[in-house]
């Protein structure tokens, strides 16, 4: 508990550096459609985070990468999460009407990976791509999937991420991840079907530190696909 308190301290957003995850296989490239490119303005620029489709119109992505609920209409308009994007080739793509950041994520206090997971909100569901269900961490090996600055066309990812340490609220993961990983799903094998368990938030060294999911956020998908 105590070496991950201090890895609190040094971690960072992820960032470029030198080791990063490989691109997948060519057959596997196309198996994620519901995991995708959240561009914070626009498709001309790199920077962008992964997300996840979690609902038919709400991405699951960490705090950093979220709009918060201040965010004006001009601030949105460039915004998009694009689908399973595959060199150009995506499943769907979709404007973004804001999102929520978990109430303890403070980012003026600096970066605090324990709150690291937030919400974006899309213009209109994406219908035909199923989203990806959520669930608690039991496993020691992880599969994390996502978009990067070094090979952003395609997906990037690892199938054996080993498990380093956890606490409560983090897991400290031995795969490497640099700027574009932020909000990359996490995902778990249970029953035959892949789970998210955890999302990406930060970098220290070669290895990488994510948020488990909390009931915060499905408690805000609830209330937001039931209209309440």
């Amino acid at each position: 508990m105590r070496a991950l308190l201090l890895l609190l301290l040094l971690a960072s957003p992820a960032l470029s550096q030198g080791r990063f995850m490989p691109t997948l296989p060519e057959a596997a490239q196309r198996d994620w459609p519901a995991i995708g490119r959240i561009y914070q303005a626009g498709f001309k620029t790199l920077n962008m985070c992964t997300g996840t489709l979690i609902a038919p119109a709400i991405v699951l992505t960490a705090a950093h990468c979220a709009p918060h609920d201040r965010k004006t209409a001009d601030d949105l308009k460039t915004r998009r999460f694009v689908a399973g994007w595959v060199q150009g080739d995506y499943a769907a793509v979709r404007g973004v009407t804001g999102g929520v950041r978990h109430p303890a994520y403070l980012p003026g206090e600096g970066h605090d990976p324990r709150f690291d997971i937030g919400l974006v909100f899309l213009d209109a569901p994406i219908k035909d791509v199923p989203p990806l269900p959520l669930a608690r961490p039991s496993a020691q090996n992880f599969a994390v999937i996502g978009y990067h600055r070094e090979r952003p066309q395609l997906p990037s990812g690892d199938m054996a991420c080993p498990l380093i340490r956890a606490n409560e609220k983090l897991m400290q993961l031995g795969c490497p991840v640099i700027s574009g990983n932020s909000g990359s799903p996490v995902l778990e094998r249970i029953a035959g079907r892949w789970h998210i368990t955890a999302v990406l938030s930060a970098q220290f060294q070669d290895t990488a530190l994510a948020v488990k999911l909390v009931d915060w956020v499905e408690d805000e998908v609830a209330k937001r696909t039931s209209g309440g």
